[in-house]
Formats: C-alpha cells, structure tokens, sequence
C-alpha cells in the first residue's frame, strides 16, 4: 500500500494534511494487520487504510479484492457470498463501502471535462419489488419499488460523468443535470436524448442560467434548439425565444 499519502488527521496539528517527507508520521505497529503511524508533533495516531476502500475492513484484503471485483463484473450479492464462502451481509457491507468510496472517487477525478456530446437517457429497474407489489406502508416509505437510473453519457469518450439513481420525477432529472455540470468545463455539449419533457426543461434553465446575455446567450440557445431538434421534441424557435424570457 502506498504511504506517501497517508497524513495526520488532527486539525488541532500543525502538521495535518502535510504528506510525504513533508509530514511527522512514525511506523506504530499494526492492529489486525492494519499498518498504524503516529504523529510524532501531536502523538495521534493513524490507520495506512483511513480513506480508502480498504478502511474498517477486517477480511483478508486479497479476498475482499476478489469480491470487489466480482461485484464490478456484475455478479449478485448471493453468488459473490457463495463463491468467497461469506456471509452475504458482509458482502452487502463491502457493496456499501465500495459505492460510497466510488462516489468520492469520481467526483474528484470527473472534474472540468470538456464535452462536445452528451447523451441523457434513464434505465428502469426497481428495488426489493416492483410497483404495483408495494403495500400502502412501503408506498408511503417511497424507498422500495420502481426505481429510474438516470445517465449522462458521452458517446465519444464512452464516460458516465453523471448519474442518479431514484424516482422518474422533475427533481432527479434537476439532481443529474447539476452533478453534470460540476463535473464539465462549462462548455455546453450537444444534447441527445428520449422525449421525457424534464431534460429540456431543466437543462435550460441550469445550464444556461450564467448565459443570458450576448454571445453566450445566443449560443445556447442555438445549441439547445438543436437538441430539441435531436430528440424530435415538437418545438420551435419561436416558442422557444417566448419560453426563454
């Protein structure tokens, strides 16, 4: 595992956040084979694994890879369970943590990306059972049943910059365009997508929010009658200048 980035964590140190030769950490034994440092200015110590996916995980770290990577392949949280020999709430617990550790991952790395295209699209699937099978309390939870996976995807990169997963409703097709957008440059892509109103309708008023004078103004206008062209949304620019003000 690599060291260099490991740092004290005290805010309180004068030494927190300074990494490689640059900071006070010591070798300070292991703890169930977790490699431990100490800050020799505060006297904290710290786990090598704090931060990344292998943090709070006490199964051998060669099995636990293999589970991460057969759940990356796809494989079902049982099958994972079976194949390792696990229990298969332990697997759920990786799942969690590797999602949660993904998340921060590629909001770190997914960022000032320069799009020319953007696909927006949304995939069904449903979680513990469908809809139509929910009991009136399980409606009321809204956590379980039909559930919507929104996507922005770039075909020529073939890169999922942003992506939600929840209900087929306004806000989360609001919650998609603003992950994209953080994760871009601020040059608007040309848009593909399906004929669900929401896209258009929140991408208008997100993304071209900063642009709604001169130059940058006509030139999302231009860009986003395109893509309603694109995805054969029966509008035209007229009504389109008449939406905008």
């Amino acid at each position: 595992m690599d060291l260099v980035t490991c740092h004290c964590r005290n805010t309180r140190c004068a030494q927190c956040g300074k990494m490689g030769n640059a900071s006070a950490l010591q070798p300070h034994g292991s703890d169930r084979g977790e490699v431990r440092l100490r800050c020799t200015a505060c006297g904290d110590a710290v786990s090598t694994r704090t931060g990344t996916a292998y943090a709070g995980i006490r199964t051998d770290l060669t099995q636990y890879a293999l589970g991460a990577k057969l759940l990356a392949e796809g494989l079902g949280v049982r099958a994972t369970a079976r194949i390792l020999e696990i229990d298969k709430d332990t697997v759920n617990q990786w799942l969690r943590s590797l999602g949660t550790h993904g998340v921060e991952i590629m909001a770190y790395h997914f960022r000032h990306l320069h799009l020319t295209e953007c696909q927006l699209d949304e995939l069904w699937t449903f979680v513990k059972k469908k809809e139509g099978h929910l009991t009136p309390l399980e409606h009321m939870l809204d956590i379980y049943g039909d559930t919507w996976v929104w996507i922005a995807f770039a075909p020529i990169t073939k890169v999922v910059p942003a992506w939600v997963a929840g209900k087929r409703t306004w806000q989360e097709s609001v919650r998609l365009i603003q992950r994209l957008q953080s994760s871009t440059d601020g040059y608007i892509p040309f848009f593909t997508s399906d004929e669900l109103p929401h896209y258009w309708k929140c991408t208008v008023r997100l993304w071209c929010r900063h642009a709604r004078a001169g130059r940058a103004a006509h030139e999302a206008l231009t860009k986003f009658r395109r893509m309603i062209y694109s995805t054969r949304w029966c509008i035209n620019g007229a009504s389109m200048d008449a939406w905008w003000k």
